[in-house]
């Protein structure tokens, strides 16, 4: 019996490895975090969300950039293009009045199963103050 069940474990684990190997489609829930090299004040992180096609062709997705609760609710939107393991698009929105944006990019990795990469924002490093509330960098370039 213990050996069935060894085998069966080598089996789900052999066949996940190889599934992991190759880029996906569907919705991909991540993360990205602020440069600490170039933003040493508060390098923040916060949440990414993907919706990726099965094959080439574009993609939507947001980030979330609220980080206490007396600042106004910041949604990003990003929009672009996968082709074959590789994700290239724009992203753009409001950061606490403030309009932002700048660009995506992104490649399958198997070594974390998922995608990574990074963006830019437009502007460069940009000192961000709410009255009574926050006050915070917001990074020219994250992972």
């Amino acid at each position: 019996m213990k050996r069935v069940l060894a085998a069966g474990l080598a089996l789900a684990a052999s066949t996940f490895a190889a599934q992991a190997a190759v880029a996906t489609d569907g919705l991909f829930v991540g993360y990205y975090q602020e440069d600490p090299a170039s933003n040493p004040e508060d390098p923040t992180p916060g949440s990414i969300y993907l919706s990726l096609p099965a094959g080439d062709n574009a993609f939507a997705g947001s980030m979330f950039f609220t980080y206490v609760g007396c600042q106004s609710e910041n949604l990003g939107t990003i929009a672009g293009t996968k082709a074959g393991p590789s994700l290239k698009g724009e992203w753009g929105g409001t950061v606490d009045g403030t309009a932002q944006k700048g660009s995506f990019e992104g490649s399958w990795s198997a070594v974390v199963g998922g995608y990574a990469g990074t963006y830019d924002v437009a502007d460069g490093k940009q000192h961000v103050a709410i009255a009574d509330c926050i006050e915070y960098f917001i990074a020219p370039r994250d992972t």
